[in-house]
C-alpha cells in the first residue's frame, strides 16, 4: 500500500490538472459512468469540528475511493490548515486498500476547480469584476483559479476579519490585479461574479444586493444547516448543480 504525503502531492499536481480531472468526472457523472455515494458530515461536538466522509466510484478508470476529513476552526493558531482531508484509494477488483493520500492540498484545488469550471461555462464573457465572501485558507485557491477563466480587472474582498481580508488583498495585488476590501453588501453590488466560501449557518448575501446576470458560485454550504445566500435569492436564480439530490441535502437549495 502506497503512502503519499502532502509534500509529494504539492510537487505532483497543479490547478490545471485538477480542473481537467474535475471536468472529466462531471462529464462521467452526467453520463452515469460515475457516482457519488451519500455524504456523511456531522458536528463532533468536540474542538468545534465538523467531520465526515465523501466517497465514489468511476467506471472508466476504474477508480474507487473515500475521503475523510473536515473543518477544525482552531487549527490556524496551531499553524496548520483548518481543513484537513485524507483519501484512501481501493483496488476496484478486490476492495483492498491501494493508497493512503494526504489530501488537504488536493481538496483545495478540487474546490477551486468546481467554482472556476462554473465560471468558465456559465458566467458572461463580458464580466469584469470578481467578488469573494470569505478570506480564509481556501480563498487564494478560489481566486487564482477564477482569474484563469475571465479577464477580471478587479477583485472585491469581504471577510469578518479585516486582517484576513487585507492579507488576501495583498495576495491579489501580487498577482497584478486591483483588490478592494469592503463590506459584503458593497462586494455583492460591485461584482459580476461572486464566490462565497464561508462556514456560515445564517444567510449573508441578500437578494437586493445582487445585480441581474451575476454568476454566483456557492462553495461554503457543504453541511446540512449551512447557508450563505438569502433563500429568496436562490429562488430567483437559474440553478446548475452536479448532483440534484446532494444539492438538496447540503447545498443552498436545502433551504
Amino acid at each position: 500500500m502506497f503512502y503519499v504525503p502532502e509534500s509529494a502531492v504539492e510537487k505532483s499536481v497543479n490547478q490545471k490538472q485538477i480542473s481537467d480531472a474535475v471536468y472529466d468526472i462531471f462529464v462521467q457523472l452526467s453520463l452515469c459512468e460515475a457516482r457519488n455515494f451519500p455524504i456523511v458530515r456531522e458536528k463532533l461536538n468536540y474542538a468545534d469540528a465538523i467531520f465526515g466522509f465523501k466517497s465514489g466510484f468511476e467506471n472508466k478508470g476504474p477508480l474507487l475511493g473515500v475521503k475523510a476529513g473536515g473543518l477544525w476552526p482552531g487549527n490556524a493558531v496551531k499553524g496548520i490548515a483548518n481543513h484537513q482531508s485524507t483519501v484512501v484509494l481501493f483496488d476496484p477488483q478486490t476492495g483492498s486498500p491501494a493508497a493512503l493520500v494526504r489530501a488537504t492540498y488536493l481538496t483545495a484545488l478540487r474546490t477551486a476547480a468546481a467554482s472556476s469550471l462554473s465560471i468558465r461555462h456559465l458566467a458572461r464573457r463580458s464580466v469584469k469584476s470578481l467578488g469573494i465572501l470569505g478570506a480564509g485558507g481556501q480563498s487564494r485557491f478560489q481566486i487564482y483559479a477564477a482569474l484563469k477563466e475571465r479577464d477580471f480587472g478587479s477583485v472585491f474582498i469581504s471577510d469578518k476579519s479585516d486582517e484576513s481580508a487585507q492579507l488576501l488583498a495583498h495576495y491579489v495585488r501580487s498577482l497584478g490585479y486591483a483588490a478592494i476590501v469592503c463590506t459584503p453588501k458593497t462586494m455583492a453590488q460591485s461584482s459580476d461574479v461572486i464566490i462565497t466560501v464561508v462556514p456560515s449557518f445564517a444567510p449573508i448575501i441578500k437578494v437586493d444586493w445582487v445585480n441581474p446576470g451575476t454568476h454566483i458560485a456557492c462553495m461554503g454550504t457543504d453541511t446540512a444547516g449551512k447557508q450563505e445566500l438569502e433563500t429568496e435569492l436562490i429562488a430567483n436564480c437559474s440553478l446548475f448543480v452536479d448532483e440534484a439530490e446532494q444539492a438538496l441535502n447540503i447545498g443552498e437549495c436545502q433551504h
